[in-house]
């Protein structure tokens, strides 16, 4: 049961990175945020949709903007910010827009860590029942 659980938090949490880290998913996404798989009597791995509530996908939006912001705080106004900015607008993907922007092993640890945490958040948002969720965080 333990390595069943720790299968599905691992495959869970690269879902919902992928969800989190690419903008569009989260703020198009009518019905669904991201994929997990889970293990069927049989052993067979099947995806399973988690349904969000408006009130949740709102939250992630907020997150996605936060985590954005954070970024960006560690960026080089001058020379990165630019392209970073340019790239989220133009619909690359977080890993990628960052890919472009040469960043320092400094950097690379600085965001790793950002995402990390917003990550974190979002999954916290999506385990909450959608009928007992808040007002979206400010």
């Amino acid at each position: 049961m333990g390595i069943n659980s720790a299968k599905l938090l691992s495959a869970f949490s690269s879902a919902l990175a992928l969800a989190v880290i690419l903008p569009g998913i989260a703020v198009n996404s009518a019905s669904v945020l991201a994929q997990s798989t889970t293990t069927t009597p049989s052993g067979a791995m099947s995806p399973q949709k988690i349904k969000i509530s408006p009130a949740q996908r709102q939250q992630i939006r907020v997150l996605v903007k936060q985590r954005n912001i954070e970024i960006e705080g560690v960026l080089d106004k001058n020379t990165q910010l630019p392209k970073f900015t340019q790239a989220l607008s133009s619909g690359q993907k977080i890993n990628q827009a960052l890919q472009g922007v040469n960043l320092s092993t400094q950097q690379q640890t600085q965001i790793k860590t950002i995402m990390d945490t917003y990550r974190e958040k979002a999954k916290a948002i999506i385990s909450q029942p959608p009928s007992s969720m808040a007002s979206p965080a400010k």
